[in-house]
């Protein structure tokens, strides 16, 4: 309605004071309108009709969105992948210190004393580092290099703890348990090593999934069984395949 309809019934003076306050107060309400509008409709408005800037930012946000998806995608695979080897490792190393050993019994004693320490040296230290805001995927770059290096480094550390405890028995007249501690104290300070990195994987992988501290549980567990799962099936290959295919013949 105009102003001139609204105050005709008015005295001249009043509808004059009347339509000077519409008109300081009309662009003021279609500046409501107009912002009011745009925030209710924002959601199911036509894209075209949305600012260049804003449309840029959306774009951004669901780009991001989707390669963030595939990263987290192609970690899970590589975490399966590094439970595998962990334990293919684990098991090629044992084998390896049968020979070192000359018995079963000891080498698998040295084996998981020496894993099994380095999987809580590991976890330990490394989730207090990748607290201090460090990169986590750098960091488990970082680690899975190194544990890849030891791999390959394995039969020549285990040849020099051989030369070692061979050199020590021509030496001394340490007698049979004397030895085997000997065995034991070297093929343990070379197997902790990996065996430190392997164990600071899980918190430094967690700690790049668990954004959020109420999904801390449900990743943590994902993230576990995953790996273990990985661990399963690296035990079964190992021990049944690979090292007959590839380590015998």
């Amino acid at each position: 309605m105009r102003a001139g309809a609204q105050c005709s019934f008015l005295p001249a003076r009043e509808c004059g004071t009347a339509r000077l306050t519409l008109s300081h107060t009309a662009p003021r309400i279609r500046r409501f309108q107009r912002h009011f509008f745009f925030r209710n409709t924002m959601g199911t408005q036509a894209p075209s009709r949305l600012p260049g800037k804003m449309l840029a930012a959306m774009a951004e946000v669901s780009t991001d969105h989707s390669t963030s998806s595939r990263v987290r995608l192609v970690i899970l695979i590589l975490f399966f992948f590094s439970g595998a080897c962990g334990l293919i490792y684990e098991v090629v190393w044992m084998r390896m210190l049968t020979l070192v050993f000359g018995a079963t019994a000891f080498a698998t004693s040295t084996i998981l004393a020496s894993f099994f320490t380095g999987l809580a040296l590991g976890g330990a230290y490394f989730g207090r580092v990748i607290d201090k805001g460090k990169s986590p995927l750098r960091v488990y770059a970082l680690l899975e290099g190194g544990i890849s290096v030891f791999a390959f480094l394995m039969p020549l550390l285990l040849a020099a703890v051989t030369w070692i405890y061979v050199g020590v028995a021509r030496q001394f007249n340490v007698g049979f348990y004397g030895i085997n501690v000997i065995r034991f104290f070297l093929s343990f300070l070379v197997l902790v090593l990996p065996a430190t990195l392997m164990g600071g994987t899980l918190p430094v992988i967690v700690k790049f999934f668990a954004r959020k501290p109420e999904k801390l549980g449900w990743h943590v567990g994902h993230l576990y069984s995953l790996n273990t799962l990985g661990a399963v099936v690296g035990t079964l290959s190992a021990g049944f395949f690979l090292i007959l295919l590839l380590g015998v013949k």
